[in-house]
């Protein structure tokens, strides 16, 4: 007997950025709560089912639809079984916001490093 694969659906083109799903989806007032909240790729927003509408800012309609269609794309993340959170939304905010304060430290001792490594020219009129 021949075997049965069965592929995960993926999202269109156009869906793989959130901006993009929730055009599709009729849902592009949800971007900027979700963004706020760390949900900024298709990954991260599978998992927006451990969460509840009030934690994200979401009216109860709109995050209903937003679950109901990541499981069209998604069906193996039901939410049949919720699973606890990996971190809160606002752990989420806070570790996108040190990952940003790290780089531009690491920026700011880089361009440091350089600037010290550069030679000093005299002041004065350029030779000629």
């Amino acid at each position: 007997a021949a075997a049965t694969v069965r592929a995960t659906p993926r999202p269109p083109d156009g869906d793989r950025t959130v901006r993009g799903f929730l055009a599709r989806v009729g849902l592009s007032r949800c971007l900027e709560p979700l963004m706020d909240n760390g949900f900024e790729d298709m990954e991260t927003l599978l998992e927006v089912h451990a969460f509840s509408a009030g934690e994200l800012g979401l009216t109860g309609s709109d995050f209903e639809m937003l679950v109901a269609e990541l499981r069209k794309i998604s069906p193996e993340d039901s939410g049949a079984e919720v699973r606890p959170p990996t971190t809160s939304p606002a752990k989420a905010r806070s570790a996108g916001k040190a990952k940003e304060k790290e780089a531009a430290a690491k920026r700011a001792a880089m361009e440091a490093a350089v600037e010290e490594k550069a030679p000093v020219e005299a002041a004065g009129p350029p030779p000629g």
